[in-house]
């Protein structure tokens, strides 16, 4: 296990950031030396693990970590614990931000797409929930250094999304990329317009 070199404080995923000619960093200590050769006044607040349900009554325990991003602002990223590809969420503010007013900004975009479910299992693999429409996030395999895409906190192989596309075998498809902070477009009610030309 890799220690800051500041403190000495064990490190984990999404808390361990390198500076090159200076060493390596836990996050407070990042925070606290970056803040300091900006000055800016950040608010290194730290926050508990936090635990979730989803919208199938299942439990998922989140690291939250803040971070100085130069150029960029006070981002603050929630990492599912005890799974390579679980949820992640992210987002953020000024460098001056207030961390609790930002943590309660990530709480509740965590509460609300946790809350959605995008794919179900069927006797041949995923199938959609409801409205066609999945969002994920994009990851490799550690083992494989495959692509895969991550929807509803789980993993899944291109193997798999090629499935069930196959069973809308001549439909079209749209792909759009967002950034990891941004929001994808709200899905439609059933029978509301979706704004898309058909």
């Amino acid at each position: 296990m890799n220690r800051c070199d500041t403190c000495g404080r064990e490190l984990s995923f999404g808390a361990t950031i390198s500076v090159t000619g200076r060493g390596t960093y836990c996050s407070p200590c990042y925070n606290t030396w970056l803040a300091t050769e900006r000055g800016v006044r950040f608010d290194n607040a730290q926050f508990e693990p936090v635990t979730l349900r989803d919208g199938r009554g299942v439990a998922h325990t989140f690291r939250v970590h803040s971070r100085l991003a130069p150029g960029a602002g006070h981002v603050m990223e929630a990492f599912e614990e005890g799974t390579e590809h679980g949820y992640e969420f992210k987002v953020m503010g000024p460098e001056e931000s207030d961390a609790i007013a930002l943590f309660q900004e990530l709480f509740a975009r965590m509460r609300e797409e946790l809350d959605r479910q995008y794919l179900k299992e069927g006797d041949l693999g995923p199938r959609f929930v409801e409205h066609d429409r999945l969002r994920g996030r994009i990851e490799t395999d550690r083992e494989t250094h495959e692509p895969v895409l991550v929807v509803d906190g789980r993993s899944r192989s291109w193997e798999e999304i090629g499935r069930l596309l196959l069973s809308y075998e001549g439909w079209n498809v749209g792909i759009e990329i967002l950034h990891s902070i941004e929001d994808a477009p709200d899905v439609p009610e059933p029978g509301e317009p979706s704004g898309e030309k058909h």
